[in-house]
């Protein structure tokens, strides 16, 4: 019996106990002409198949809303509305390479039960999320879903269907903040108020809407085929091979990982040249212990891995902040991106490397500084005066206790939502 089967078997007897199975909808497909579609195996990254389908995807999607953007310059609704709509389907295309794609899936066929079901038939729903949670908890942060996912059992158990739709429906939130789920779900947004402007007549307001939605597809474009990511990639794969104790592979990953870093750090940014030399550090000593056959590097690879994907997800959102001119948030959104990554050094350096505790205490006052410049400028509304207010608490508390390793998640989380407009 695999893994996932151990940790699965004992849940899906609790819950399915008495209980009927019930059927679960199969993936949607994109729209015709647009069939490319690759599954996410669990334990493995984005593959460059993957990479290629969402960078190829993302380039048309840019097509496609410049073309709509000149359609709304010549008054041409029709014409417009059609760019936008393969703009909307190529977008499809992206959100099914994500590794949550599945999970949401079967979280919407659950709620969409609870419309006729009765709860402990519902029950039986949980269980295919569960998997799907499990499959992807090496890619993806599910500690908050899983905790959203039991409420809504304890709700399904008491009869409570409004709770449990809550609930269901905060797993979902919890999941589409990821790197890649986010992204899409801004630009679609856009796209689609883009598209009710058009239908109103406004068409000034639509190609505001347009120019935020290019921002995401830059962050799509960049994420998944840059230097960063490339090196995010090599390291993913050091850690899969350590794990399976392929020492040979883990030292190609490595140096490719290396090889990309010393790309990446090629006319860029003061902070990317210092984070991406720290990294090359990094995997200089982890290859020197690998020759002597240290066997306890489990940890270090992981760290290398996670700042490598902090400073991939930096470039990337630096990117889309500064696409098309200077917008007048674009200051208060790169301190934003700098303060989730200086969240996830210091949780890289709490949790997986050998680190002073005065150095971690120092990242995390760099954290803060960056929130506290957002919080002067004032530029926020009513909702993201609030998100900021939270993050700002829980950076607080885990500077009086570095070791509350759930609040890391969640402050780069909600960090995100800020950035991408998504709270």
């Amino acid at each position: 019996m695999n893994r996932l089967a151990r940790k699965l078997l004992p849940l899906a007897i609790s819950l399915v106990l008495g209980t009927a199975a019930a059927g679960v909808a199969a993936t949607p497909k994109p729209a015709a002409g647009l069939q490319e579609s690759v599954t996410i195996e669990p334990g493995r990254t984005i593959s460059p198949h993957q990479a290629d389908i969402i960078s190829r995807s993302a380039a048309k999607v840019l097509v496609h809303i410049a073309e709509a953007r000149s359609a709304i310059q010549a008054k041409d609704r029709t014409r417009a509305d059609k760019a936008l709509g393969e703009a909307r389907a190529l977008l499809e295309i992206i959100r099914a390479e994500s590794p949550t794609s599945k999970v949401i899936d079967h979280i919407t066929v659950a709620r969409k039960h609870l419309d006729y079901k009765e709860t402990e038939t519902v029950e039986a729903d949980l269980v295919p999320i569960y998997a799907d949670l499990m499959e992807i908890e090496d890619l993806v942060p599910v500690q908050s879903a899983r905790q959203k996912l039991e409420q809504a059992g304890k709700a399904l158990k008491k009869g409570d269907k409004k709770a449990a739709t809550t609930a269901l429906s905060a797993v979902q939130n919890a999941l589409i903040y990821t790197e890649l789920d986010l992204p899409v779900h801004s630009t679609e947004r856009h796209v689609i108020s883009a598209q009710q402007k058009l239908v109103d007549g406004h068409f000034a307001q639509a190609d505001r809407e347009l120019d935020a939605a290019e921002a995401g597809v830059v962050y799509l474009s960049i994420d998944v085929v840059s230097p960063l990511a490339q090196a995010r990639r090599g390291l993913y794969l050091a850690r899969q091979d350590y794990a399976a104790r392929h020492y040979g592979e883990v030292k190609r990953d490595l140096a490719s990982a290396r090889r990309w870093l010393e790309r990446a750090a090629s006319g860029a940014d003061k902070a990317t040249v210092a984070a991406a030399n720290d990294l090359k550090r990094q995997i200089d000593d982890i290859t020197a212990r690998l020759g002597k056959a240290d066997k306890g590097l489990e940890k270090p690879i992981e760290g290398a891995w996670r700042k490598a994907q902090a400073m991939a997800e930096r470039e990337a959102e630096k990117a889309s902040i500064g696409w098309a001119g200077k917008r007048p948030d674009s200051d208060i959104r790169a301190d934003l991106i700098d303060a989730k990554q200086h969240v996830a050094f210091a949780e890289n350096m709490q949790f997986y490397a050998e680190s002073d505790p005065a150095d971690i205490f120092q990242t995390l006052d760099r954290a803060k500084a960056e929130l506290d410049r957002v919080a002067a400028a004032g530029t926020l509304d009513a909702k993201g005066r609030q998100e900021l207010e939270q993050a700002q608490k829980e950076l607080a508390s885990i500077r009086q206790d570095p070791k509350r390793h759930n609040l890391y998640d969640i402050v780069r989380s909600r960090l995100r939502g800020l950035i991408h407009h998504n709270f």
